[in-house]
């Protein structure tokens, strides 16, 4: 027999297209978050999984201590571009509303909305509330909170210009969505990386250029 996908609930995603979406692709999202990207292979639709199974293949090298300093960092840093390149992987902004401040899931807003007394709640579905709030913040999102984080780490790993131009990179991609959370960043480049390239261009723009010359990131 052939192999059968899960049913699935659609909605329209005004950056991504049609997305699919489903309790599995959630789950699969958040294991990947958290670093768990290899466990989260089987929970992806069948056309996601070769992609997934790519970036897993990257962060296998980019967490192995075993390996040296560069090819790690050169991981993260492929590990990251496939996040720009499958932002669905990350995260699926359409799946959440803004409320209040916080982006929240439209089933978690729908749960709220017809919850009239928290007070009759039992303890495991607080339980459940306490353990979704964790999903609300901008973070689980948008890719570029994912992007600046695997930028942030092979700039950990790797030296000089390609270190900067990592770090250059994930604060830019990030500044365009949260310039308060890319501000660490871009205070690292100003301040750790004056003796390189991109960071005296950093220093003349007093903040982050938008144009720098990529070193061979290779």
């Amino acid at each position: 027999m052939g192999r059968r996908e899960p049913p699935f609930v659609t909605f329209g995603d005004h950056i991504e297209g049609i997305v699919r979406s489903s309790a599995r692709v959630t789950l699969a999202r958040r294991l990947l978050q958290e670093g768990r990207a290899r466990e989260a292979i089987p929970y992806w639709d069948l056309e996601t999984r070769p992609t997934a199974s790519r970036y897993a293949d990257l962060m296998d090298v980019a967490v192995d201590v075993s390996k040296p300093a560069q090819v790690r960092g050169l991981a993260y840093w492929q590990a990251g571009l496939l996040l720009r390149e499958n932002s669905n992987l990350w995260a699926c902004s359409a799946g959440h509303q803004l409320d209040g401040g916080k982006f929240v899931s439209r089933v978690a807003m729908a749960n709220r909305e017809g919850m009239k007394d928290l007070g009759k709640v039992g303890r495991e579905e607080h339980a459940r509330i306490d353990a979704a709030k964790k999903w609300v913040a901008p973070r689980n999102s948008f890719f570029r909170y994912g992007l600046a984080e695997h930028c942030l780490k092979a700039s950990e790993l790797l030296q000089g210009e390609q270190s900067a131009y990592a770090l250059w990179y994930g604060a830019l991609a990030l500044a365009y969505l949260d310039r308060q959370a890319a501000e660490p960043m871009r205070q690292k480049l100003l301040k750790e990386y004056a003796s390189t390239k991109i960071g005296q261009q950093a220093l003349a723009a007093k903040g982050l250029p938008k144009h720098v010359e990529a070193p061979d990131m290779k």
